[in-house]
């Protein structure tokens, strides 16, 4: 509720976002040094991994309630979280099908206890867990 007000009486941190964005993409694309230099080239990925996060959580923020935001954030943390033990603890290649299968399987597994625990709609269950398999597959 109070982010969804902070948000709505100052947009131009939104513009903000969007301005930074397209002035590191263009930066990137346009620019085969600032791509090549190597510290240089992390610190651009991450500021526009970080601002392209907060821009899409904001947006989010505005559109739907937080607890379906909660849960979405939930299904995604544990479908990294269990694609990193897979990776750490195994000998398997992520790149085949096994990744679509933990990741489907983590995603059911979380919303299947969100279900009995009743923290949201059935709905928003299904779209987060259809949203974070769908991650999980791009993840890798």
């Amino acid at each position: 509720m109070y982010v969804q007000v902070f948000l709505r009486d100052n947009s131009w941190l939104i513009y903000i976002c969007i301005a930074v964005i397209i002035a590191i993409l263009l930066a990137l694309v346009c620019s085969t040094h600032i791509r090549n230099l190597f510290p240089l080239n992390i610190i651009m990925m991450f500021t526009l991994v970080t601002v392209t996060g907060v821009l899409v959580a904001s947006t989010m923020v505005q559109i739907e309630s937080f607890k379906t935001i909660y849960i979405a954030v939930l299904l995604t943390g544990s479908i990294i979280i269990v694609l990193a033990l897979f990776a750490i603890f195994t000998k398997f290649d992520l790149s085949n099908k096994w990744t679509l299968i933990m990741g489907l399987s983590a995603a059911l597994l979380v919303a299947v206890v969100i279900v009995y625990t009743s923290w949201g709609k059935i709905s928003y269950v299904v779209m987060a867990c259809i949203g974070a398999v769908v991650f999980s597959a791009y993840l890798v």
